[in-house]
This record gives structure tokens, C-alpha cells and sequence, in this order.
């Protein structure tokens, strides 16, 4: 899931979009 993968990888859900602006994370996985 994506939470699973953001907690893998020490990404928060709502920073996300600050980090990576191009990426969605439900389109990535």
C-alpha cells in the first residue's frame, strides 16, 4: 500500500508533495 511503502522508504504522506512535486504515490505503485 502506499503507507506501507512510505513507511519503508521514512516518507510522510503529506510531505510527499514537497519532496517529490512530480510523483504521484498511488500513480507510482
Amino acid at each position: 500500500s502506499v503507507v506501507a511503502f512510505c513507511r519503508e522508504v521514512g516518507i510522510n504522506l503529506f510531505e510527499w508533495p514537497a519532496m517529490s512535486p512530480d510523483l504521484n504515490p498511488i500513480e507510482y505503485l
